[in-house]
């Protein structure tokens, strides 16, 4: 099974060769990398259909090992990934034309590709963690590849919540393989299923919930996402928003699956959360007047859908199937889905570097290709009926109106499904919103509608239309065979959440179209009784959520600067009891009758050796003494500008830690 290792380690060394490639042929460098997409696409395919089914661990890694496994789900969702990359790379070769660092974005593309692989092949939740981990930290690099101040501050704060929630996660994995001697994601299920959760199990469970809700993107811990996708490069946030966020969902899954095993109080725990994180995810989209925003908020609502289906599959127990099919389903449809929309967007941002509504209307008017592709997608993310979207989420309000027996939880069931069919009425609006401002209505400066009809026939290349057809045409093929196609792939995924059987509903029936029927009379409803009134003040897009109102503002800063507080008492002391250790030693060993700087003092004497040796560096003589005293000066800002920067200190410290992690491990 050496080719799951090719997998894995095949983008991880191609993205070494294509950055130093890059430099000399940029074309070249776009090839390999695409062709390193295919080539991975064919292997997973031989995994799929010719292997099947394996398993493969490498001992004493780490002192724990790795392990991988092929199954169906493992397999479905390496292909999705592995189709969207393929897709995006094709794309960034239009897209990145005008960006700087194109070669370091291939290098760090690729090393994303290989990390998220191996978090959806792994077989125990050490694996999942390290590969989860790179993931997160290359990843990063995407996020702020401009590197203009906002993006720095979103990319911050995708940094920031990476590493404090991978260190929580961490933490969760401690308490777990001290109460179970083991991660593999079997052995968990059988020792709770023998013993019984625990207090110490209950703790470990909920910081796991805690690492993988948050690169979900998960309520309260979503906060990165409505920030990341806007800066990212069009490319990186279809695959933030496509697959990054569904190894987050993966996470959860193995937890719902193998450690709260048919546990009815998380269960609804997570039902609670799964309809916040859906809700709120679409009422922000309704307000927001950016495009990629939009859609970013978007992907948290759709993650929050998925939710509903884990949180019900495990309150159904073993009759699940419909809640699990709904929720691998409903992750493979928002997976393409946000491909397309990203890639559009993306081509809004190529052509006239706006993302604000009020700027881009009427770009699409004429455009009759990304119109087609963005109303199919809209109305699939909304579950119209004849769109793939209405399939799943038919499924999922199929598993909820099952929970409804649960006793003692019909009133919390019943409003999480009305919830459910409203935010399917958000979804809908939102998307139309989106749809009649680009493709429809025209931009109030005439001068400037012209200019985007004039771009109609060369605003994207061929090649690159072939991507956003072709995407949407899996979209469209699947949404009308649902039987054949959909349910045969929820059929062979459904293994990760232990089920089998085949799917029994009828999708077009009465019953089933009457709440897709209820979300669209919403939907319309809510856009032209608040969109188009309350939404929009002299034909202008605007918002009435107010800037300051986030969780960020509300919640999160003042609790940093309430520990930031804590800490400073804490950390007083110690500084001061460093002070008396040096005074100690002045009086001990350098006789200094007074606690200073002076030239017998320790401080003095370690500060004159930096001093000396900084000054022999400075006075070393070259043949142009202006040019190498300005290259020294540009040196020491850069290193400052590096050092006194908040991601850099994170990233420090997040070395540094895991340096400790792997000595303990190996010990």
């Amino acid at each position: 099974m050496s080719m799951i290792f090719i997998m894995i380690l095949l983008p991880i060394i191609s993205g070494f060769a294509v950055y130093f490639i890059g430099r000399k042929s940029e074309i070249l460098r776009d090839v390999i990398s695409i062709s390193i997409s295919a080539i991975e696409l064919i292997m997973m395919l031989i995994l799929m259909f010719v292997i099947k089914q394996a398993s493969i661990s490498i001992e004493y890694v780490f002192g724990i090992g790795l392990s991988f496994k092929i199954d169906g789900f493992r397999c479905l969702y390496a292909l999705i990934s592995i189709f969207l990359w393929l897709m995006t790379l094709i794309f960034s070769h239009e897209y990145m034309k005008h960006y700087e660092n194109k070669n370091r974005y291939y290098m760090f593309y690729l090393w994303t590709l290989g990390s998220v692989i191996g978090v959806f092949l792994s077989n125990d939740l050490f694996t999942t963690f390290v590969f989860f981990e790179m993931m997160s930290l290359v990843s990063y690099v995407l996020v702020m590849h401009d590197e203009k101040p906002q993006t720095q501050k979103a990319s911050t704060v995708y940094l920031t919540v990476s590493i404090i929630t991978g260190m929580v996660l961490l933490m969760g994995l401690f308490i777990l393989y001290a109460s179970v001697g083991s991660l593999d994601f079997v052995q968990i299920k059988e020792f709770v299923e023998i013993n019984g959760l625990n207090a110490s199990l209950y703790g470990a469970g909920i910081c796991l919930l805690i690492g993988f809700g948050a690169k979900a993107g998960m309520y309260p811990l979503h906060i990165w996402l409505p920030q990341a996708h806007p800066v990212a490069p069009a490319p990186a946030s279809a695959l933030l928003s496509g697959i990054l966020t569904k190894t987050g969902v993966f996470g959860v899954i193995i937890i719902a699956q193998y450690l709260f095993i048919d546990n009815t109080s998380f269960g609804i725990v997570l039902l609670v959360i799964a309809v916040i994180t859906m809700f709120l995810g679409a009422l922000l989209a309704l307000f927001s007047v950016d495009l990629k925003r939009t859609i970013a908020c978007s992907s948290m609502s759709q993650i929050g859908f998925i939710l509903v289906g884990i949180a019900t599959s495990v309150l159904l127990k073993e009759e699940s199937i419909l809640a699990s099919s709904g929720a691998i389903l409903h992750m493979m449809n928002h997976s393409l889905i946000k491909l397309v929309l990203f890639i559009i967007a993306g081509v809004v941002v190529m052509n006239i570097h706006q993302l604000d509504l009020n700027e881009i209307r009427g770009f699409g008017r004429g455009k009759w290709l990304i119109a087609i592709c963005f109303a199919i997608c809209g109305l699939s993310l909304a579950g119209v009926p004849l769109f793939s979207g209405y399939i799943s989420k038919t499924l999922l309000h199929e598993a909820i109106i099952e929970s409804l027996n649960l006793q003692g939880y019909y009133a919390l069931i019943k409003i999480s499904e009305a919830f459910f069919v409203l935010t399917g009425g958000l979804t809908l609006a939102y998307m139309l919103k989106l749809f009649v401002c680009i493709f429809i209505e025209e931009n109030e400066n005439k001068q400037t509608q012209e200019k985007y009809l004039s771009m109609n026939k060369t605003y994207l290349s061929v090649i690159s239309k072939i991507v956003i057809a072709v995407s949407t045409l899996i979209i469209l093929l699947i949404g009308f065979m649902p039987n054949k196609i959909m349910g045969n792939i929820a059929i062979y995924a459904n293994d990760i959440f232990n089920n089998s059987g085949s799917i029994n509903i009828e999708y077009y029936s009465l019953e089933c179209l009457k709440g897709a029927a209820i979300s669209i009379a919403i939907g319309i409803a809510i856009y032209f009784a608040f969109v188009r009134t309350v939404l929009m003040k002299s034909k202008k897009y605007v918002t009435i959520w107010p800037d300051n109102i986030s969780l960020i503002n509300v919640v999160y800063i003042p609790i940093y600067k309430g520990l930031s507080l804590v800490m400073l008492f804490i950390l007083k002391p110690m500084a001061l009891a460093v002070d008396a250790l040096v005074y100690v030693l002045n009086k001990a060993i350098f006789k200094s009758k007074y606690y200073k700087f002076e030239e017998k003092s320790l401080p003095y004497r370690l500060g004159a050796i930096i001093d000396n040796a900084n000054m022999s560096l400075v006075k070393k003589k070259t043949d142009n003494q202006e040019a190498f005293d300005r290259l020294y000066r540009m040196f020491n800002k850069q290193v400052n500008k590096i050092s006194n920067s908040f991601s850099y200190s994170l990233m420090i410290f997040c070395i540094g830690l895991a340096l400790i992690v792997i000595f303990l491990l190996l010990v």
